[in-house]
């Protein structure tokens, strides 16, 4: 997987997940993950300013 160099060592971080939440993360990546350069999960994530475009074209 090819990340951006980290800052320091302590921008670094172990996580624990819940099954549930692992379970999610599993049928999330067999049901709509779609291969990508980066091998990350979420490659197409639209920024803050981009979801705020998009709400205000939708009509009402």
């Amino acid at each position: 997987m090819n990340l951006l160099k980290q800052k320091n060592n302590y921008s670094i971080r172990d996580i624990s997940l819940s099954n549930y939440t692992v379970e999610i993360l599993k049928d999330y990546e067999l049901t709509y993950w779609e291969k990508n350069d980066e091998n990350r999960l979420y490659s197409n994530i639209i920024s803050g300013n981009g979801v705020i475009q998009t709400l205000r074209r939708l009509p009402g």
